[in-house]
């Protein structure tokens, strides 16, 4: 009991308040996300285009992940992970991968999504394209495989915008708000139901997981809308 009262009096004593400034507070981990989407956010935006996805909100949306993404713990989950996935599929192991951190369950439940989806363009039915005589285990393998491929995971990020926007009315929301609900719906599940996902917004799990134990003082979604009106709409021009 003290343990779990010492990380809410942290959680409560670090609480931001309104205007947070995430780049003080991550420092050097948040100067390079932002550089890196002044490098390739135009690739990925034009990737996001491309697939019939939003680039205005999906790059805002990934950037916690960019914030908190480590190359060398991602190898090393690759290396140590990949054969318990692939042997046991996610009950074995079922870990972020990639630049998006992105898990195996969410790219099968992607699967069941853009497959149930008759509707879908090609471009994104491509996830479902794997070799005829292909196992479940050879499936696991190459889906694994897949992500660790940025334009991979950009093909997964515009299956889950497709999936989310068919099934909620967003067009109407200011462009925050939509950031926000696909911000919870990634971080959280867009397969949950809409009241769900917007309780989802409010809470404090960033930067390390509910499931850490370790002190989460932030919101995702403070994080994922703060970037965008500091750096992704001004870089871009949005209105």
């Amino acid at each position: 009991m003290k343990g779990a009262a010492l990380l809410l009096a942290f959680a409560l004593a670090a609480a931001p308040a309104p205007g947070q400034d995430f780049e003080a507070v991550f420092g050097g981990r948040y100067k390079a996300a932002v550089q890196l989407t002044r490098e390739r956010g135009a690739v990925w935006a034009a990737r996001c285009a491309a697939l019939g996805a939003d680039p205005q909100t999906l790059v805002p949306v990934i950037f916690p992940e960019l914030l908190r993404f480590s190359l060398l713990r991602s190898e090393v989950e690759m290396l140590g992970v990949a054969t318990l996935y692939v042997q046991q599929g996610t009950r074995g192991a079922d870990f972020s991968i990639g630049r998006f951190q992105m898990k195996p369950s969410f790219v099968e439940t992607l699967e069941r999504g853009i497959r149930a989806d008759t509707g879908a363009p090609p471009g994104l039915r491509v996830i479902l394209e794997f070799p005829g005589a292909a196992t479940e285990r050879d499936r696991r393998a190459a889906r694994y495989g897949r992500l660790a491929s940025d334009d991979w995971q950009l093909t997964y990020l515009a299956c889950f915008y497709r999936l989310v926007s068919r099934r909620f009315a967003l067009q109407d929301l200011p462009v925050e708000d939509r950031i926000r609900f696909l911000a919870s719906a990634y971080n959280h599940g867009f397969q949950l139901d809409r009241q769900e996902i917007i309780r989802a917004e409010d809470l404090r799990c960033f930067p390390s997981g509910r499931a850490s134990g370790r002190p989460n003082p932030w919101r995702y979604t403070d994080v994922a809308v703060d970037f965008y009106e500091r750096y992704w709409r001004p870089l871009n021009g949005y209105e």
